[in-house]
């Protein structure tokens, strides 16, 4: 996947108020191919992931990029760390 085209959907996504996190995922499903010629774990699913710090009540689950809608405060504890995976 070219850097350049995800990471302008990316921002196209996020730039129309979806979460940063919905975006990321969205992305990922729409330019990764779906499976490789890999054995696991590197194949033949091809995953998109992403991973968070919650701590102290702030959770960046649900943030957007600045300026088009919530953003959460950081974290300053980590009372948990999430990973999230869904595949392309």
């Amino acid at each position: 996947m070219s850097s350049e085209i995800s990471g302008q959907r990316l921002a196209e996504y996020a730039a129309e108020g979806q979460l940063v996190l919905t975006a990321w995922l969205r992305t990922g499903r729409e330019i990764q191919k779906t499976t490789n010629t890999k054995c696991p774990p590197q194949g033949p699913v091809i995953w998109a992931g992403a991973m968070w710090v919650e701590g102290g009540g702030a959770s960046p689950v649900d943030d957007h990029l600045w300026g088009f809608g919530s953003v959460s405060p950081d974290p300053v504890t980590r009372d948990a760390v999430v990973a999230m995976w869904t595949s392309c």
